[in-house]
């Protein structure tokens, strides 16, 4: 069960949970190149990501992340820069804090802090709380967290509701996933949502729409040390767009 615990938490996108959930006490750091690209209904340019992130695992449910990508959208490019670290606070509580920041703030937040803790209230069942305060160029957008979760066996389901506060709005979304592990580090998982968002749907211009979205995901390794991740995605983003896509990445763990 622990394998994929810290990582549920950790995970703010796709990313995140495949890099932190690959790491033994063996081979404590792993190092990801991942590209993603998403094609949009409405003859808009390609949405495109392409980035580096590193994860350390220091000890039992301690882990540090750091992460750089480029990523354009709307024919506009910003860059970001982010970092998380997870920490145990007693043996079934755990708090994760994260932050990042885009000079340009195109699309993407200027900056952002989260924080989350995650509590192990029974045997293989885990509760998250956490909080998301994101600053765009022109709007400020809360986001809060609550999620249920339970691992059995070789599987895992959680569900979530997301609270968010933009633009004088209230709305919220709901989340459901699950994951299979197999072999000593491989798994694969589907995430579906639906509700409303805080989203970006052209440069400098968030908005509060109805969002539909479906993905499958997983890491595979090919050696101990060497593994491919990979997602597929399907976002309706209200009547402005769909994105249809997906992502590839390269993991390396030493």
């Amino acid at each position: 069960m622990r394998r994929g615990a810290a990582a549920a938490l950790v995970a703010l996108g796709l990313g995140a949970p495949l890099l932190a959930g690959a790491q033994t006490a063996e081979l404590p750091t792993a190092v990801e190149l991942g590209y993603a690209r998403e094609s949009l209904s409405n003859d808009s340019p390609d949405w495109q990501d392409t980035g580096v992130d590193m994860n350390h695992r220091f000890g039992q449910r301690e882990y540090l992340g750091v992460s750089l990508h480029d990523a354009k959208r709307f024919g506009v490019e910003d860059v970001s820069a982010a970092a998380y670290y997870l920490m145990p606070l007693n043996d079934k509580l755990a708090f994760n804090i994260e932050g990042s920041l885009s000079p340009d703030a195109n699309f993407l937040p200027r900056n952002m802090v989260a924080g989350q803790l995650q509590y192990e209230f029974a045997p293989a069942w885990l509760l998250y709380g956490g909080l998301k305060s994101a600053n765009y160029t022109e709007d400020h957008v809360t986001e809060g967290l609550l999620r249920l979760e339970q691992y059995v066996s070789d599987f895992s389901w959680s569900v979530a509701w997301k609270p968010v506060r933009a633009l004088g709005t209230y709305a919220q979304s709901f989340e459901v996933r699950g994951n299979y592990y197999y072999g000593a580090r491989n798994m694969i998982g589907v995430i579906a949502a639906y509700g409303q968002e805080a989203t970006s749907v052209a440069p400098n211009d968030v908005v509060i729409a109805d969002v539909r979205s479906i993905a499958l995901l997983g890491r595979h390794h090919l050696t101990p040390r060497w593994a491919l991740t990979y997602a597929v995605t399907r976002v309706e983003q209200g009547t402005f767009y769909t994105r249809t896509g997906g992502r590839l990445g390269v993991q390396y763990s030493f």
